[in-house]
């Protein structure tokens, strides 16, 4: 099955706007060579809090015990990013996960990913993960279909939706600071991938959460964190589903 829509490391730099709030624009995705450290938390306990404005949220509890390096490229120096010819940036991390992008004036865009199974996911119809300029408030949604190999025994098709809120704004707290006028940006995927494989009929319905937090003069989310469950199908027999949480500080 298709790795989820990475912890979807879209990262901005941020303008600020009417009482200090961030708006998001075109400026705000990295550039190549960009690069950040991340250090991974546990998630006993796992709640991204309230949406709204001025709100407070506090993770000092978290408890980190792991990093990773998410790196931005040329998509031409990454595995399979010619396939690609109007991507800018390509995304790379210690964890092999990768995705290319097409940054435009009013928007940015996946175009293909890793998938699960280690393959590549190219979208027919590619979706867009920001529309700018994004201000407080703002929500839009957006559909992909793609299609990636199922270990060479048949193809996966893909049909996706995406509905992304910039729902809260405030403070963040955690173990590496207090971050004051810091956005909050809420991303909820909905996936289905089916294949047939030598006669099974393989059914994935995806669920996927989130979480990133901005703030002013920073091109990669200060905290981010998703919530991922996968329901699997077998000729219609369902298996036993499949829950990943991850949080990741900066």
């Amino acid at each position: 099955m298709k790795k989820l829509f990475l912890s979807l490391s879209i990262l901005l730099a941020i303008a600020p706007g009417i009482q200090a709030q961030l708006t998001f624009t075109m400026s705000s995705f990295p550039v190549v060579n960009d690069s950040v450290h991340y250090a991974k938390a546990d998630t006993v306990g796992f709640n991204p809090g309230a949406a709204g404005s001025g709100v407070t949220w506090n993770f000092t509890s978290l408890t980190t015990f792991d990093s990773t390096v998410t790196s931005y490229k040329l998509p031409t120096s990454m595995p399979n990013g010619t396939t690609f010819t109007t991507g800018d940036v390509g995304l790379t991390d210690l964890n092999g996960n990768y995705e290319f992008f097409d940054v435009q004036a009013d928007s940015t865009t996946m175009l293909g990913e890793k998938s699960r199974t280690n393959t590549l996911i190219t979208y027919s119809n590619p979706a867009k993960l920001f529309t700018y300029p994004f201000n407080f408030n703002n929500t839009f949604s957006d559909s992909a279909t793609g299609s990636y190999d199922a270990g060479g025994f048949g193809t996966f098709l893909r049909f996706a939706s995406a509905t992304t809120t910039y729902d809260g704004f405030g403070t963040l707290t955690t173990s590496y600071g207090t971050f004051a006028n810091a956005a909050r940006v809420h991303r909820l995927w909905s996936i289905y991938d089916t294949a047939n494989i030598l006669g099974q009929v393989i059914q994935g319905y995806i669920t996927f959460h989130e979480y990133e937090w901005y703030i002013a003069g920073q091109r990669t989310p200060i905290m981010k964190m998703t919530d991922e469950t996968l329901n699997l199908y077998t000729n219609g027999a369902p298996g036993t589903p499949s829950v990943t949480k991850e949080i990741y500080l900066q």
